[in-house]
């Protein structure tokens, strides 16, 4: 029961951390100003923990200590998308905060390059990838919710009028999951307009 609640916690951490990974950066950074070296070591040892828990399931295990049985199946995926999604911004977030430890210190020149040059193209390629893979989680959720829905209906309904109905809402699922990928995870992901913001 120990293992299960605390299962269940680091879980809820976790995804906790995906739906509010940019307010945690930003504090991480707040906190580490004139500190990279310090910022390295915390963007890389939650990559590094991020990685590991992804491997373990720990939140698709977490999870499924307080789901019903009939939703283990569904959470598999946006389980495995979460960590996949921590491990990848706080390894670009490490990338960020190691050029800023090797760069200026090794001259004047290199100096110039990482504040003038090299940090905003590093900006600009961690807000690129944060959308892309917070679009994906998007997109995972959605389908995954459509697929939901979908295994509610009746899998041989009896009489035309039954299957008539069956194949409507079947289209009706198909279409709003689309749109809703349409008009919320690809904008999510900077398909309308991306940049740095």
């Amino acid at each position: 029961v120990a293992k299960g609640a605390a299962l269940t916690a680091v879980a809820c951490v976790l995804i906790l951390a995906c739906a509010q990974f940019h307010p945690l950066v930003h504090l991480v950074e707040a906190k580490t100003v004139g500190s990279a070296g310090v910022r390295l070591a915390a963007f890389g040892g939650c990559a590094g923990v991020a990685l590991r828990l992804m491997g373990a399931d720990v939140v698709g295990k977490g999870l499924r200590q307080v789901v019903p049985l009939w939703l283990s199946a569904a959470i598999a995926l946006p389980a495995g998308t979460v960590g996949w999604f921590l491990a990848v911004n706080f390894r670009a977030a490490a990338v960020g905060a190691a050029m800023a430890v090797l760069l200026p210190p090794l001259g004047f020149v290199q100096r110039m390059a990482y504040w003038h040059g090299v940090r905003h193209q590093i900006e600009f390629v961690d807000v690129w990838l944060y959308r892309v893979s917070h679009g994906f989680v998007l997109c995972v959720l959605l389908g995954e919710a459509a697929k939901l829905a979908s295994r509610t209906l009746p899998t041989r309904p009896q009489g035309l009028p039954a299957q008539a109905a069956c194949a409507a809402a079947r289209g009706g699922i198909l279409a709003a999951a689309t749109t809703a990928i349409l008009q919320v995870a690809l904008p999510a992901a900077g398909a309308s307009s991306l940049g740095p913001r």
